[in-house]
């Protein structure tokens, strides 16, 4: 029988560094995806919101009431370019948009990452023996048949 781990140490560890509780319960695959997807969203939400700093800083230096009602676009992305030096990439000057969608996905993600060890932690201590479902099929009628060995 595998040594189990405190799921609650687990989870500790998995909100500590993304996927460490999953390796700690010898779960290397899902550690591995959870860290790459804790770590590329937490990279997105940064990347966002250093362009949406750049974007309150020209919307700053240009006027609230102008940007809102007198520059398009094509303006807005070279009053960018202009005053930080930044060139905007993207089709859109609201990054803030882009910045909280990821923030909320890297929530998600965190939240599913902490369930997801502690349920595996306490489903250690379950017994993994024989499960075994068998069906039967004749003319006088179908029957299933179901039977579960459990032993520690």
């Amino acid at each position: 029988m595998a040594v189990s781990i405190d799921p609650k140490a687990a989870a500790i560890r998995s909100a500590i560094l993304p996927g460490w509780g999953q390796l700690s319960i010898h779960k290397p695959i899902k550690a591995a995806l959870f860290f790459g997807a804790e770590s590329f969203l937490m990279y997105q939400f940064i990347h966002y919101q250093q362009i949406h700093s750049k974007v309150e800083q020209t919307r700053q230096a240009v006027g609230i009431v102008t940007w809102e009602n007198e520059m398009s676009e094509e303006e807005r992305i070279a009053a960018i370019k202009e005053e930080t030096g930044y060139q905007l990439e993207m089709v859109t000057t609201r990054p803030r948009e882009l910045r909280n969608r990821n923030g909320w996905r890297y929530l998600a993600v965190y939240l599913v990452c902490l369930l997801d060890v502690y349920v595996d932690a306490h489903l250690m201590k379950f017994p993994q023996e024989k499960v075994e479902l068998s069906s039967t099929w004749n003319r006088d009628g179908i029957g299933i048949r179901c039977s579960i060995a459990l032993r520690r």
